[in-house]
């Protein structure tokens, strides 16, 4: 007796499945990516520019009078 036959077949049946191809949403993730890095990078250089001692404090003045 012969085995019975599956819907699906061999895998040799089946064809094979492309690969995705990446679209214009990929493009635009990769540069908000690309963006959010040099957003970073431009406020660790700011930030760099600080003093990192208090600045002194600045007595204060008495009222002028009129």
């Amino acid at each position: 007796m012969p085995p019975a036959r599956s819907r699906r077949g061999s895998d040799r049946d089946v064809p094979a499945t492309a690969k995705p191809r990446s679209d214009a949403y990929t493009g635009i993730l990769i540069l908000a990516l690309l963006a959010q890095v040099a957003g970073a990078l431009f406020l660790y250089l700011d930030y760099r520019e600080y003093p990192s001692a208090a600045p002194d404090i600045i007595p204060s003045r008495s009222p002028a009078t009129m």
